[in-house]
């Protein structure tokens, strides 16, 4: 009886090493082998893949990206043999969880300065030349979850953050700068953020130096003179809340 046992087992063993493949693992392998030499080909170009632009959308380090989905996908191969999943969609779903999971890790906890990823995207805006609209996401948890000119480090996990400029033009101002008594104040939204970790998304508005005036391009209302003041806007002329 011992000896069938053995026998069977062995017998079991040879039957699942010779297996053929799961069609979700060889496509992982695939994968991760093609992302390991488009990795290589972005290491061998050195700086000039540091930033890739293509039109009015820049991307910094894409290198560690590719490299990151790379390892993922080849790590996701392994756990799928090991734990011998099937061929059934079950096992497609799960691989594609793991590999999205172990990315939005990496994103959120492990990439920081000098090893950080950003891709931005610019764009002017069709009522004033002067005005671009940049939106950002990037993951550096390092990063001061900062917009404008801002100084403060927001080190909450997760949360949001708003930035607003002062129309500083017109006798209006001017006679409330003079005076210091509270007066209303007209002020331009300029950015908001989003951030879980070091994963953080975004939008900020950037005017010309030279621009004068107020434009159509920024939403310029005015401010209840009882709850925000000059004092409530720092020296460039911004104040920011944080949620």
């Amino acid at each position: 009886m011992p000896e069938e046992s053995n026998n069977k087992r062995q017998i079991g063993g040879e039957n699942s090493k010779n297996e053929p493949r799961r069609l979700h693992v060889i496509v992982l392998s695939g994968l991760g082998a093609l992302l390991c030499v488009v990795a290589a080909i972005l290491s061998f170009m050195g700086d000039d893949a540091a930033l890739i632009e293509s039109g009015s959308v820049q991307v910094y380090n894409l290198t560690l990206l590719v490299g990151t989905a790379a390892f993922a996908c080849f790590l996701v191969s392994m756990i799928s043999q090991k734990r011998n999943w099937g061929a059934g969609g079950a096992s497609w779903v799960k691989a594609g969880a793991l590999v999205f999971l172990f990315l939005m890790f990496c994103l959120i906890f492990v990439f920081r300065e000098p090893a950080s990823l950003a891709v931005e995207w610019n764009r002017v805006s069709p009522v004033d030349e002067a005005v671009h609209y940049q939106y950002c996401v990037q993951s550096n948890y390092d990063s001061r979850h900062a917009i404008g000119n801002d100084r403060v480090r927001n080190v909450s996990f997760f949360g949001s953050s708003r930035s607003f400029h002062v129309v500083a033009e017109g006798e209006h101002y001017a006679s409330c700068l003079s005076s210091g008594d509270a007066c209303a104040l007209r002020e331009c939204p300029t950015g908001q953020i989003w951030w879980v970790g070091g994963l953080q998304w975004g939008t900020e508005v950037v005017r010309d130096a030279d621009a004068s005036g107020e434009t159509k391009a920024l939403a310029c209302k005015p401010v209840d003179a009882k709850t925000i003041t000059l004092e409530s806007y720092d020296e460039y002329g911004y104040r920011y809340e944080y949620e």
